[in-house]
């Protein structure tokens, strides 16, 4: 046994690393433009992180409600009245998440049944084995990477067949893999 994986409960060992993780490893491996996963490939604005690093230094910051603090979650009320004329309830319809992946699973895995979220394109008709297979050859061979979307089913060969992008990335980036895609593909 891997002297690392004797410090990992038996119930986790078989699963290793996520293939975000995986994909982005393997992107920076062989220099391809990333599109796998959602962060932007730039800094927010200035303004917004010179107050973020003001509000930690300020705090209070620590263990916080799961739910966020109460005033954010009234100042998220206030603005839905004021710009849209909607009117919350802070303690029941409101829920400050820690990330923009947070949210949009917790939002989906509530109103869905079955499938992915992201944008996505079918490769079933593309001569790979898989979408795994699919994601590792366009990162190794074309300098661009995806997520296989299998890894969101429950059933992985319901997913093999799509392959998710992103693309909250400067218009420089996307081009770029734009470029590469058109090469590859004449």
């Amino acid at each position: 046994m891997n002297p690392l994986e004797s410090h990992v409960c038996k119930a986790l060992r078989p699963y290793g690393t996520t293939i975000f993780t995986e994909m982005t490893a393997l992107s920076n491996k062989v220099g391809a433009i990333s599109l796998s996963q959602g962060f932007p490939d730039f800094d927010g604005p200035e303004v917004v992180r010179r107050a973020a690093a003001e509000a930690i230094i300020r705090g209070p910051n620590q263990y916080c409600p799961s739910i966020g603090i109460p005033e954010l979650r009234k100042a998220i009320a206030q603005k839905t009245k004021r710009f849209y004329g909607v009117d919350m309830d802070l303690d029941r319809e409101i829920t400050v998440t820690a990330g923009a992946t947070e949210a949009i699973a917790s939002a989906l895995l509530g109103l869905l049944d079955e499938g992915t979220y992201y944008v996505s394109i079918d490769i079933g008709n593309m001569d790979f084995e898989d979408d795994l297979a699919f994601c590792r050859y366009l990162a190794e061979e074309v300098g661009v990477a995806a997520i296989p979307c299998s890894f969101f089913w429950k059933d992985r060969r319901d997913g093999k067949d799509l392959v998710r992008f992103c693309f909250c990335k400067k218009d420089e980036t996307l081009q770029e893999a734009i470029k590469r895609l058109k090469r590859w593909r004449s």
